[in-house]
């Protein structure tokens, strides 16, 4: 079977021409990349700052809270966003104000939930369940969940007019609406952990992005307002969707936030709050190709499966050449120059987090794929999804534990690198069932790799004549 006998191919009622869909994503993947880039610039900046003013610890305590959030997120994911960008009915009003009532809903058991976990914890630490000198066993942890998790209520709440302008990939005002509450929030987290040292400036900044975030979402966007609604139909057709959303999201949670989920409990706080600020280096890159093939790749393979199948192979293709001509030469020059980023931006007490980004950033070139995961959604074969997840799920939870009893910490981020890489064979098969496999774009990324690594030796030897000159 080939892809030209996709469902949602058989659902296509009307063809838009190659040169709108070409404009509009041209006009949307320069908004959502560079906005992400911005992003990632305002999320470095502060960090360094912050940095400056807080210790390790802290970094590692607003991980937690931040995995916790997450993870509640996608265990009660219903694919809302990816079913609004692909339903034929994606805009209409009774759909969308369903969609957003139960949004309101989730945020809501998803705090409480947040809440239970803060009751529970110190139960835990008491009763052993948890290594003393790990993060979980911090006393101010449980009312730093209680309070941050709030978030989730608000993000909850935002307008269904975000998922009716990524369907149609109007990016512009997201962007901007994304960026404004991003750099108002870290301003505010900068001058309070200036004021107070304290961890709750973490926290602040995290309950002041998602508000005025939700808020503009609702101000700024035109749009008819949303209003409580809850029809049945709709409601079976977002269950009936979501139930592989559901099951992706749970086994995506679970793999891509192994490392951390399982370091934490493993490893002292401030080798873990050292492995959060490399980590949050090393998926910079990848969180910009993430942020495009969700926000313009999904809804434009979407219609291009829904209008003209023979060309799907070309435009995933054309995608990936789009994510290798940025995220390849990133992933050379963080392999190649790790420790110097990190000498280069902060203080000593982070210094050790230089060899643990050049290790991980061996595994980011993992994240080039994330483009062929928006075809198994845009052919609508959600559970090859949930099948390359199951894989990602074993290799972590079995491979990670046992390289950290053979090697330490050293080899838990081997098997982390490795695992990374688990799901690779499942993306070739799919590549080649549905003849989407190009040996042109599966090669042309190397070349790039090598011209990040070049870029990675020459930083270094910039960063080693300034130490000299500096002496």
């Amino acid at each position: 079977m080939t892809h030209s006998t996709s469902p949602a191919v058989a659902g296509s009622t009307q063809v838009k021409p190659a040169s709108t869909l070409r404009s509009r994503l041209l006009k949307a993947g320069s908004w959502s990349f560079a906005g992400h880039v911005l992003a990632q610039v305002i999320r470095f900046a502060s960090n360094v700052l912050l940095a400056k003013f807080l210790m390790p610890e802290a970094f590692a305590l607003t991980t937690i809270v931040l995995l916790l959030t997450i993870g509640l997120a996608l265990f009660s994911d219903l694919g809302i966003l990816q079913n609004v960008v692909r339903h034929p009915n994606g805009e209409d009003r009774t759909f969308l104000n369903t969609a957003w009532t139960v949004q309101i809903v989730r945020g809501f058991v998803i705090w409480l939930c947040a809440l239970g976990a803060a009751f529970f914890l110190p139960a835990a630490v008491m009763w052993g369940w948890v290594k003393s000198g790990t993060v979980y066993a911090d006393p101010l942890l449980p009312w730093v969940i209680a309070v941050a998790t709030f978030s989730a209520v608000f993000q909850g709440a935002e307008s269904s007019k975000v998922l009716v302008e990524r369907r149609n990939m109007r990016l512009g005002r997201l962007t901007q609406i994304e960026l404004g509450s991003q750099l108002v929030a870290a301003l505010i987290m900068v001058l309070l952990a200036w004021q107070t040292k304290s961890i709750w400036a973490l926290v602040a900044g995290g309950l002041i992005s998602a508000g005025l975030r939700t808020l503009l979402t609702h101000v700024a966007i035109p749009g008819p307002a949303n209003r409580l609604a809850w029809d049945q139909r709709v409601l079976r057709e977002l269950l009936g969707f979501g139930k592989w959303v559901f099951l992706s999201s749970i086994l995506f949670y679970l793999v891509t936030n192994s490392d951390r989920l399982i370091l934490s409990n493993l490893i002292d706080a401030p080798t873990f709050g050292l492995y959060t600020i490399a980590f949050l280096l090393v998926t910079a890159p990848g969180h910009v190709v993430s942020t495009v093939a969700g926000g313009v790749a999904l809804p434009a393979l979407s219609e291009v499966v829904r209008d003209r199948p023979h060309d799907l192979a070309r435009v995933t293709n054309r995608f990936q050449l789009l994510s290798d001509l940025f995220l390849m030469p990133m992933v050379g020059l963080l392999v190649v120059s790790g420790s110097h980023i990190v000498s280069l931006f902060y203080d000593a007490r982070y210094q050790a987090a230089g060899p643990i980004l050049s290790m991980l950033a061996l595994g980011a070139m993992a994240s080039r794929y994330l483009i062929m995961e928006q075809c198994y959604l845009a052919l609508d074969r959600p559970q090859v999804f949930s099948l390359v997840n199951v894989i990602r799920f074993v290799f972590s939870y079995v491979g990670i534990p046992m390289a950290f009893h053979w090697g330490g910490f050293q080899g838990a981020l081997i098997g982390i690198v490795l695992a990374q890489y688990s799901g690779w064979p499942v993306a070739f098969y799919f590549k080649v069932k549905y003849r989407l496999f190009s040996w042109r774009a599966e090669l042309l990324g190397l070349p790039l790799l090598a011209l990040g690594g070049v870029a990675g030796w020459l930083l270094n030897l910039v960063v080693q004549a300034m130490g000299r000159g500096a002496v």
